[in-house]
Formats: structure tokens, C-alpha cells, sequence
């Protein structure tokens, strides 16, 4: 008997969670199309590029607010339980609220599990997708940086458009745009060697990099030793902050090699710790929110309209969602152990929802 209860509100839930992807999927895709329109008013882009871009980023905005979609979902079915007394009869005959609440916990772990480890690479994949084709179209430069042991790895804008310049750097900076035992390789368009010059420390300032204790070799002279040296860039603080990989970026396959690589290069990466332990904990965050959503929805659906009880969960889930960029914050940031920042969400969550369960007389 329990088996044929457990498929019905799994039927009852996924459809809830269907109707609310079809809902926040078109909005995502109409707040998309309107902010692209908005960026290419000075340009010629046509519709179908305009829905294309908008398109890829939809994967990457579900998989976000995945958890607070599944929470809006289940306000939505344990609500329509209790206003038909389905759930009253369930409890009737017996089923505790345990047994009616695993359906969901399953189907939210489920759900959670696939997300990360499958529409998780999908999503972070055409986010980087779309950041490329925005970068053409808007004439920015997306620069690719390559993560060594021995530092990073970029192409600089060089104001010579005749030269390709490489650059080479232990370590970067971002806070104050220096480059730590930086060597700029300039070559020809058909990469023949035209200079090697290393410097201890390099500072944009502008629209040049200013060098310190500066080695510079040219193809077949010796090598020169200048206290300061000045090079021209078209390069700005922009490109480079926009184009640093970021966690949100990679795939969660991806992203444990990618902050192996970070941490060899000196770089901090607790902000990509963070976001790691923030993925991996989602389905648990998941299960909470069902709890959370069960405790309010079962408990006032039958004496509250639909459209109260599901703005008062709106309510309810953009506190829990403040709760959780709140903790995470504190583990990007260092002031909490990413992991415990993002443990904390979880069992804040789950703490109320079971002292809500607990103290409610309706369940």
C-alpha cells in the first residue's frame, strides 16, 4: 500500500516542480531577451542570436535558484494535499508524517544529485558560451588565462597590433593590478622573436604597465638592465577581472583541479572553495527547504487562500535565500570555514523547519 502512496504524491510533486521550471524557465528567458535587447541597442544583432544567448544562460539561473524552485514547488503540492484533506487521510490511516514527507525528500535529493553532477557541467559550459559571444559582440576582450604551476599565463593587449605579447606572472594582484616576477614575450605576427623582457614587479596604471628592476633581452643583443621600464597596453582592469575564471564558470568536475592549480600558483581560492561546498550541499539544502515548505504549507493550507499561502512561501524562501548567500559570503570572504559556512545554511534550515513541525498542532 505504502508503494502506491509513495508514487502518487511523487506524481503530485514532480508535476508541481514541472509547472514552477515552465513558469521561472519563461521568466528567466523574458528578463534575459529584455536585459540583451537593452546591451545591443547600439549594435546589429539579430532575433535569433538575441534568443540564442538568452537561451544558454537559462541552464545556469534554473540550476541557481534550483533549490528555492523545488521549495516553491513543494508549497504548491502540500498545499493542494491539504486543501483536498488528502493529507488528513493519509494521516488517518496511519501514515506518519515521515512516511509522507520521504517522497519528497527522495525526489528533492534526486533531483539535487542530477543537477550537480549532470546540469551542473551543461550549465557552467554555456555560461561560458554565452560570455564569449557577449565579449564579441560588445567588442570586449575575454582574455583566456592558462593556470600553471609557475604562475599564469595571458595575451596582452598590445597597442602594436603588428606584435603578439605573451605574458608570464608567479603571481597577480587583482586588488592592486601587480604582477609579481612578470616576463612579456613579444613576437612578430608570424611568431619570430622580437624581445624577452622580465621584470621583479609590474603595476598597470592606465594604459601602460610600469616595470620594476627590469632584464631586457632583444633577438641578437645582449640583454639590457633598466631600474623602471614603461610599456604601453590597451589592456584595462576590466578585461582582466572579467576574464579570471570564475567559480560559477567550471564545472564541479572541473572545479577541484582547477583550485588545486589556483592554490600552486599562490592564489587565494576560498572563494572557489566556497562555491564547491555550496554545490555539493545543495541536495541536503534541498531536503531542508521540503521540510521548511511542509511545516508551513500542511500547517495553514487549509485555512489560508492559494495565493496567500504561496506569496507568504515566496516570502519565506527569500529569507532563506538571503540566510544562504548570507553564509556563503562568510566563506567566500574567510570569516567562516567554507565548509561550515555552507553546513550552517543547511542546519539553520533544518532546525526550524523541525521546531515548526514540532510546536505545530496541525501536524
Amino acid at each position: 500500500m505504502y508503494f502506491t502512496v509513495f508514487i502518487y504524491l511523487s506524481r503530485i510533486f514532480l508535476s508541481s516542480i514541472g509547472l514552477t521550471l515552465v513558469v521561472m524557465s519563461s521568466v528567466f528567458l523574458v528578463t534575459n531577451f529584455i536585459d540583451l535587447i537593452k546591451q545591443f541597442s547600439s549594435r546589429s544583432v539579430d532575433f535569433i542570436k538575441i534568443t540564442q544567448l538568452a537561451l544558454s544562460k537559462i541552464p545556469y539561473l534554473i540550476h541557481e535558484s534550483l533549490p528555492y524552485i523545488i521549495f516553491i514547488a513543494a508549497i504548491i503540492a502540500f498545499q493542494r494535499l491539504a486543501r483536498k484533506n488528502e493529507y488528513t487521510i493519509l494521516k488517518a490511516s496511519g501514515l506518519s508524517l515521515w512516511q509522507f514527507l520521504i517522497p519528497f525528500i527522495t525526489i528533492g535529493f534526486i533531483i539535487g544529485t542530477i543537477f550537480i553532477t549532470i546540469v551542473n557541467p551543461i550549465s557552467s559550459s554555456l555560461r561560458h558560451y554565452q560570455k564569449k559571444e557577449l565579449a564579441k559582440i560588445l567588442d570586449r576582450n575575454l582574455m583566456s588565462f592558462s593556470l600553471f604551476q609557475k604562475g599564469v599565463w595571458f595575451v596582452d593587449k598590445n597597442i602594436d597590433k603588428n606584435h603578439i605579447r605573451l605574458v608570464n606572472s608567479q603571481f597577480l594582484d587583482l586588488e592592486k593590478m601587480q604582477l609579481s616576477n612578470a616576463t612579456f614575450l613579444t613576437f612578430s605576427k608570424d611568431f619570430n622573436f622580437i624581445s624577452r623582457i622580465h621584470a621583479r614587479t609590474a603595476l598597470l596604471i592606465e594604459d601602460q604597465w610600469e616595470l620594476q628592476d627590469v632584464t631586457m633581452f632583444k633577438a641578437s643583443q645582449l640583454s639590457e638592465k633598466y631600474p623602471s621600464y614603461k610599456l604601453l597596453t590597451n589592456l584595462q582592469y576590466d578585461d582582466i577581472k572579467d576574464s579570471l575564471v570564475e567559480p560559477n564558470s567550471v564545472s564541479m568536475w572541473e572545479l577541484p583541479y582547477l583550485i588545486q592549480n589556483l592554490q600552486q600558483s599562490g592564489y587565494s581560492t576560498t572563494k572557489h572553495i566556497s562555491y564547491l561546498y555550496k554545490i555539493l550541499t545543495k541536495p541536503v539544502f534541498i531536503c531542508a527547504l521540503i521540510i521548511l515548505a511542509a511545516s508551513f504549507a500542511l500547517q495553514h493550507g487549509r485555512n489560508v487562500k492559494a495565493t496567500r499561502i504561496i506569496f507568504y512561501g515566496a516570502l519565506l524562501g527569500f529569507g532563506t535565500f538571503f540566510l544562504g548567500e548570507l553564509t556563503n559570503f562568510l566563506g567566500s570572504n574567510g570569516q567562516l570555514s567554507p565548509l561550515i559556512a555552507n553546513l550552517l545554511a543547511c542546519m539553520t534550515v533544518m532546525i526550524i523547519s523541525l521546531s515548526s513541525i514540532y510546536h505545530s498542532n496541525e501536524i
